[in-house]
């Protein structure tokens, strides 16, 4: 719902600054393990395997977020959907909102920020549920 309404036509409001320079976009996404999932028992990659990933939207309309999810879930490229970048290996991404954007995180609603900075932390512990 969001992706085909919130974000849709929605002008740039944060500048994203990584690995790949800095970037004008509507979303950020974040993703330190291999993969995740969102529809049901199917995988979604992102990337080519367990290091962070940002995948940074510069435009979202409902064609290129199909193209996206289906590259996922087929471990294809993301980053060859037009309007996406994806940045693997980071070591630190910073991103700035103006006005400030509403911020979650492993599905929890954190509140609104005008700053975040992701740096992966080498010492995390991976969880596998049964």
């Amino acid at each position: 719902k969001v992706t085909f309404s919130d974000f849709r036509g929605r002008r740039p409001t944060l500048r994203v600054t990584g690995p790949g320079g800095s970037v004008d976009a509507v979303a950020v996404q974040f993703q330190v393990q291999d993969e995740f999932t969102y529809m049901g028992r199917m995988p979604l990659r992102l990337g080519s395997g367990p290091k962070p990933i940002a995948t940074v939207l510069k435009k979202v309309t409902p064609l290129r977020m199909v193209h996206a999810v289906g590259r996922a879930a087929f471990k294809s490229d993301v980053d060859n959907v037009r309007g996406v970048e994806m940045w693997e290996g980071f070591d630190r991404v910073e991103i700035e909102a103006d006005p400030a954007a509403w911020v979650e995180a492993d599905g929890e609603l954190l509140g609104r920020s005008t700053r975040i900075v992701a740096e992966p932390d080498p010492r995390t512990l991976l969880v596998i549920g049964g």
